[in-house]
């Protein structure tokens, strides 16, 4: 057996911390996410090592290594699912709880990654009230440890030596490699969730083990702290301005494979990673990265911070002892428990794994659990607007808009309207085609994070590139200077300026860029004003108010600044200004719902679009400024 290393336990524990802090929103650790390609690179490490060492001594069984990787994920996955049950059922709304069950039922069949790469981007805001969504990890570990074993079970069957398998590893790690930075071949999505794209990283970890066991490597401290201080300064720092993963991953990966092939028992960095805490949070890291990301998940959606009135450094420090805690309790009596064989045997284990497994595919493939909770929600009408036209006249991906579909209703015989924006003008736009009129036609041309008209960027960032933002307003100008509108429709969340200003640092004042960009077609242009935003959900909030008292909601702070902004940036240029606030909002306070027909009509399906029936009565207020 193997010698325990607790140096690599200890890049556990601080892979494991830095995705914590950075789910903290605290700004300690920027680039924290990247400690999952840390993980990456531990784990191809430890199961190349694991599998060489049984092949090369004979003793290698497809059953045992399977057994083992069992025992080791799916009893805390099939825990932390459950935990999860319970509370989505408590606290969730039919449709996320639904959602919900789609990522559990994925996550239980290894194909979790897969899920969330077909609904949505891991950098976007709702992917923080997921409670499953980090287990797309999860997913490709899985993936890998179904591959790695059988394509090193060939080769060593061949008798192809240890030193040309890590020549065939290297060339197979490379052209993933080349798949990941290469920019015409795969969507950025694409590239974050799945295998292909992230196998060279846990491929690292196995030439590391090639290396240190064909190689006479010498310990070197120098290259082992430099490969720490590398891991470190990946995670503190901030990669926005990077695609990810990329090149900038180098920083990570190669990191711990320095540090994890060159480390030196006499490291001055021993006393650092032979710290008892340290130790013990990398024997939990598995169970503490598992259940983190529900608590964090459950407190977003429930808004538990504004309910309280707390500060958010408490109660994000809270989640973070929390997450730890808890985590320890499940290793230390989940996961240590199931992976004893005296205690738990090999037939009891597939037995259990293959019960609670049919179990949460039977719950989940059901929708039990959303039925249930609909049962609540019946007099809630949570209607959304059809989600037709996305990735043709909304564009959320790296896609050229379709002008022969968006412009399909354009006739010089009529009052032609286009509505341009975000996701948010999508909502707007199907609610004016229920209250369109003959004389009028409508169209729409919107990107989904791209300011609007802006098309000139002084420098690249990851999801706001070329063909996203820039080509496609390009081609929205073109439009507007080839064809004649009666109005133009600009609907935007303009509350983004700040995140492109202060996080990306994309743009320096972008509001001022948008404004010289609107001036040219002010004769026009309509401005509909700043979105209202919720800290959480109307409808779990109706809920939870209900079943536990809890206060009803007010908008978040900054929508009313960035209304208060907007509407004298209207005023100063002369453009037609319509305000959610002063459709939605009187003196009490801003309504989010309205009893009508024996239904209570919720005005927002989350925390920002309009319901069906929301956005078909603010149409009625757009179409009284049109005529």
């Amino acid at each position: 057996m193997k010698k325990f290393r607790k140096d690599i336990n200890f890049l556990r524990s601080v892979s494991v911390i830095s995705v914590l802090l950075y789910h903290t929103d605290l700004n300690i650790f920027n680039s924290g996410y990247l400690g999952v390609d840390v993980f990456f690179v531990i784990s191809g490490f430890l199961i190349g090592s694991n599998i060489l060492d049984n092949l090369a001594t004979g003793t290698f069984s497809f059953k045992e290594f399977y057994v083992k990787r069992i025992r080791r994920l799916f009893p805390v996955l099939i825990f932390t699912i459950g935990i999860c049950m319970a509370f989505v059922f408590a606290l969730y709304s039919p449709d996320d709880a639904r959602d919900f069950e789609h990522s559990a039922l994925y996550s239980i069949l290894f194909g979790s990654n897969i899920y969330f790469w077909q609904n949505i981007d891991y950098f976007s805001p709702n992917i923080d009230l997921r409670p499953l969504a980090h287990t797309w990890s999860l997913g490709i570990e899985e993936q890998f440890y179904f591959i790695l074993p059988i394509g090193m079970y060939l080769l060593y069957f061949l008798k192809i030596s240890e030193k040309l398998i890590f020549k065939f590893i290297l060339i197979i790690s490379s052209l993933s490699f080349y798949l990941t930075v290469n920019q015409s071949i795969l969507e950025n999505i694409t590239k974050f969730y799945l295998l292909p794209t992230r196998l060279w990283e846990l491929l690292l970890g196995v030439l590391g083990a090639l290396l240190v066991r064909n190689y006479q490597i010498r310990n070197n401290s120098l290259f082992s702290n430099m490969g720490f201080f590398l891991v470190i300064m990946s995670l503190i720092l901030n990669s926005n301005e990077f695609q990810h993963p990329g090149y900038f991953t180098l920083a990570p990966t190669l990191g711990s494979f320095v540090f994890i092939v060159f480390n030196d028992k006499n490291s001055s960095l021993r006393k650092l990673y032979e710290n008892q805490t340290l130790q013990t949070i990398g024997l939990a890291s598995y169970s503490i990265y598992l259940i983190h990301f529900p608590l964090f998940a459950i407190e977003r959606y429930c808004g538990f911070r504004s309910v309280l009135n707390l500060e958010q450094f408490i109660v994000e420090f809270f989640l973070f002892a929390l997450s730890i805690y808890f985590g320890y309790l499940i290793w230390k009596y989940v996961e240590n428990f199931t992976r004893d064989k005296e205690k738990l045997s090999d037939s009891r284990l597939l037995t259990f794994t293959l019960v609670t497994t049919l179990i949460v595919i039977l719950i989940t493939s059901s929708n039990l659990i959303s039925n249930r909770v609909a049962e609540s929600y019946e007099m809630i009408n949570l209607e959304k607007n059809t989600q037709e036209l996305v990735d043709v006249c909304l564009i959320e991906n790296n896609v050229i808009l379709k002008l022969e579909t968006c412009l399909k209703n354009y006739s010089e015989n009529k009052k032609n309207i286009l509505v341009v924006g975000d996701s948010v003008a999508h909502n707007v736009y199907w609610g004016m085609r229920e209250n369109l009129t003959e004389e009028y036609s409508l169209s729409l041309l919107s990107v989904t994070g791209c300011i609007p008209f802006l098309s000139e960027f002084e420098k690249k960032v990851p999801n706001y590139d070329e063909t996203k933002c820039v080509k496609n307003y390009e081609i929205v100008k073109n439009v507007l200077s080839e064809k004649k509108f009666h109005k133009i429709l600009v609907q935007y969340d303009y509350s983004k300026f700040t995140y492109f200003e202060n996080d990306l640092k994309l743009f320096e004042n972008p509001l001022n860029l948008f404004t010289k960009e609107i001036q040219i077609y002010t004769e026009n242009l309509i401005l509909i004003g700043q979105p209202i935003k919720w800290e959480r959900t109307i409808a779990s909030n109706i809920y939870l108010e209900r079943k536990f008292g809890l206060p009803k909601l007010i908008p978040i702070e900054d929508a009313f600044y960035w209304e208060s902004i907007m509407k004298k940036h209207a005023a100063n240029l002369n453009i037609q200004y319509i305000s959610h606030f002063e459709y939605f909002c009187d003196k009490q306070g801003c309504e989010n719902y309205q009893f009508a027909d024996e239904k209570l009509n919720i005005y927002y399906y989350d925390t920002i679009h309009l319901t069906k029936y929301a956005s078909e009565k603010f149409a009625e207020i757009i179409f009284s400024y049109i005529r």
